[in-house]
């Protein structure tokens, strides 16, 4: 039988990981917000401030929740950090692949036998 607390719980404490890895070398005020950003996107599928908000079910109104989500999100000046963060950590689980395959069927005979760089224009695959 699914523990859907524990579930609810681990998947909480998985999206505070992944926040607290993208946005390295902000103060904390910014780190939670972001935190709470994504898992107010997350649990509501909206990205409305005000579902968002409804989705963190703070003890306060939703009123001042929107507010102050709001409030951060117009002082918020931190994108490129976090997306340099956010790539660099999407670097470690991407590795780099280059293969050589022979593509018969779909070339003129008189480059039938040359061997295609398959990843000439693309220079990352997910493995």
């Amino acid at each position: 039988m699914i523990n859907y607390n524990r579930l609810a719980y681990e998947l909480k404490r998985n999206i505070s990981k992944f926040s607290n890895k993208i946005s390295v070398g902000l103060k904390r005020p910014k780190m939670k917000f972001l935190t709470q950003m994504i898992y107010g996107l997350l649990e509501g599928n909206k990205t409305h401030l005000s579902e968002i908000a409804r989705s963190l079910k703070e003890s306060i109104t939703l009123k001042k929740t929107i507010e102050c989500l709001s409030r951060n999100l117009h002082n918020f000046d931190n994108g490129k950090a976090v997306m340099d963060n956010y790539i660099n950590l999407a670097k470690q689980n991407i590795k780099l692949v280059k293969t050589k395959v022979g593509i018969q069927s779909f070339i003129p005979k008189n480059l039938k036998s040359q061997q295609f760089d398959i990843f000439k224009y693309f220079k990352l695959a997910v493995s």
